[in-house]
């Protein structure tokens, strides 16, 4: 079966949240990114996954 448009969007999103959490790795920040990021969603559903992501990096990063 050949992929709907929503699972290859969901498999970029992974990708980008992998790559967000490789360089957070750079620092020994992946632990605290991901869990950063968890607490965005939870805090804010509509959130999009990459974005809490980006957000929680900008944030440990600073």
């Amino acid at each position: 079966m050949i992929n709907s448009g929503r699972e290859w969007d969901w498999m970029e999103e992974e990708e980008q949240v992998e790559e967000i959490l490789t360089e957070a790795n750079a620092y020994n920040l992946r632990a605290e990114v991901k869990t950063t990021a968890e607490m965005f969603i939870k805090d804010d559903p509509e959130l999009s996954k990459t974005a809490a992501y980006q957000m929680a990096y900008i944030e440990w990063i600073k």
